[in-house]
């Protein structure tokens, strides 16, 4: 991906779902790299199910979390569904209860 980030995705289809794995931080430095990359899926997913699987992400900062929403947002416009997951008890899960956006969340 971007040489500044230490942002990684793997794109995979399963079964309804297309599954981007993120890997290291979603920060300013790597937002715009996850849109790019999110988008791509989003393009490649039709009706299925898009998944951003963050349970690798370590840090994310509010450029990461504006990234996410805005693919959430484009999503529900398309009338087609998306699901993030993030890890129980790390720094990611902490800042979607403190800016109000667990719901938007599945603790896995």
């Amino acid at each position: 991906m971007d040489d500044e980030s230490s942002l990684r995705t793997n794109v995979r289809r399963e079964d309804a779902a297309v599954i981007v794995e993120v890997d290291g931080d979603l920060d300013a430095y790597s937002a715009a790299s996850l849109r790019g990359e999110v988008g791509k899926a989003f393009a490649d997913a039709g009706d299925a199910l898009l998944v951003v699987d963050l349970r690798n992400v370590v840090y994310i900062d509010s450029a990461g979390l504006a990234a996410l929403l805005w693919t959430k947002s484009a999503r529900r416009e398309s009338q087609f569904g998306m699901q993030v997951l993030i890890s129980s008890g790390g720094q990611p899960e902490r800042l979607f209860k403190l800016a109000g956006f667990e719901s938007l969340a599945t603790i896995a």
